[in-house]
Order: structure tokens, then sequence, then C-alpha cells
């Protein structure tokens, strides 16, 4: 006895089209997901830029300040060591410094901050570990 078998897959086409056109759809998605995250990223990167130049700003204006709240007590204790000044003004200014010198330590930390963020944006994160 002898046999065969003819297989013919006539019904098999439209699957197959539905199947490339599946593919293709799924490849579109992808793409576009792709061009979203990387639209995402580099808008990440220009504002870690930005807040990181503000915030370098931020630092050279703190120390600015401490600069002239030293100056400013340097003054206070001068008019008083000549007897011109009172105690207050010496008082006065050794609070300005204070604060100067605490904003400076908080601009330096905001900065540190933005430092921080524009390499998380850029994808250069490092982690410490203990």
């Amino acid at each position: 006895m002898i046999g065969g078998r003819l297989n013919l897959p006539l019904l098999s086409g439209g699957r197959t089209l539905g199947e490339i056109k599946e593919s293709k759809a799924r490849q579109s998605a992808a793409q576009s997901q792709y061009e979203d995250t990387r639209i995402q990223v580099e808008e990440d990167v220009r504002l870690a830029l930005q807040s990181l130049t503000a915030e370098g700003e931020g630092v050279r204006t703190a120390d600015t300040q401490v600069t002239l709240a030293e100056r400013e007590l340097k003054l206070a204790h001068d008019r008083y060591a000549a007897g011109v000044g009172d105690n207050i003004q010496v008082v006065s200014a050794q609070t300005s410094l204070a604060g100067a010198r605490q904003a400076r330590v908080v601009a330096q930390a905001r900065y540190a901050d933005a430092q921080a963020n524009l390499a998380m944006a850029l994808g250069q994160m490092r982690t410490f570990h203990l």
C-alpha cells in the first residue's frame, strides 16, 4: 500500500499576514516607547544641568554673603575697640555671620544634591557600600 499526504496551507496565509501585522504593530509601539524614553532622558538631563547651574550660583552668592558678614563683624569689632560702637553691633554682626554660614551650608548641600541628580540623569550614579 502506498500512501501520500499533501499539506496545503490554504488557511494559514491569513494567519501569517495577521502575525506580520501584529509584529509590525509591536515594533512600532516599541519604537514609540524608545523615542518617548529618549525625549524624557534628554529633558531630565537638561533640567538637571539648569538646576546645577542655579545651585552653583547659590553657592557663590552664599560665599559672598559670608565674606561680607565677616567684614561686617571685623568692622563692628574695630568700632567697639575704638569706643565708637557698642556691644549690640558686635552681637548683631555675629548673628549675621552665623546666618550667612548656615545659608552657605544649605547652598552647598543643594549643590551636592543637584550634582547627584545630574549623575542620575546621565546614568552615572554610583552606589556606596559600607
